[in-house]
């Protein structure tokens, strides 16, 4: 009456077996096992029921990353690169505001890179203190006036950048103590 599969290890007198009730299928010749929450006389289960009886009920309530502070969202931030903070801020303006944090942007390298002279005085107004800038071509179609700035370091080795962009440049730059103009054309005014 039974498949071979079913045969192994089934007690036929007791329709209980590892907690588990057999159950004959209405098609000739096979078992099923059936998988009830509990009924009376099953004892297979009775520690593990206990336990669950017992374990602390916790909030499964998840924390979304909107609603984590502004602290940790910095930080999580410190560790991408500098392309994918720019787009996190261009998300909503919460996030706009923390990713233009002075900290994420101390240090930033631009080397091999063509920059306008616009998104050249957005960056050093966010706080930059080091800036690295080899071989980066700096196009000024618009030539706009830098505003002051804290850049500390400034390295333009190899560089292209108009001789008054770099006049300018230099003259917003206050607090300056290491310069690199390797391979640039300097004049007097410079």
């Amino acid at each position: 009456k039974y498949t071979t599969n079913a045969q192994s290890g089934i007690d036929y007198e007791n329709p209980i077996l590892n907690g588990k009730k057999v159950v004959k299928s209405k098609r000739k010749g096979i078992l099923k096992i059936d998988h009830p929450s509990r009924w009376p006389g099953d004892v297979s289960n009775t520690f593990q029921h206990h336990i669950n009886k017992t374990k602390p009920k916790t909030n499964s309530r998840q924390l979304n990353f909107c609603e984590l502070p502004d602290e940790i969202i910095l930080t999580i931030l410190n560790y991408l690169n500098k392309a994918t903070i720019v787009a996190f801020g261009q998300t909503c303006r919460r996030y706009r505001a923390i990713g233009y944090h002075s900290i994420l942007w101390r240090r930033v390298d631009m080397s091999y890179k063509h920059v306008d002279c616009e998104q050249l005085n957005s960056l050093l107004q966010r706080g930059t203190t080091t800036l690295k800038m080899y071989q980066t071509t700096v196009e000024n179609m618009n030539f706009t006036y830098i505003e002051p700035c804290f850049l500390s370091h400034l390295d333009l080795t190899s560089s292209i950048i108009s001789t008054e962009l770099l006049i300018n440049l230099l003259n917003s730059c206050t607090s300056l103590r290491k310069l690199s103009l390797e391979s640039i054309a300097l004049n007097y005014e410079i």
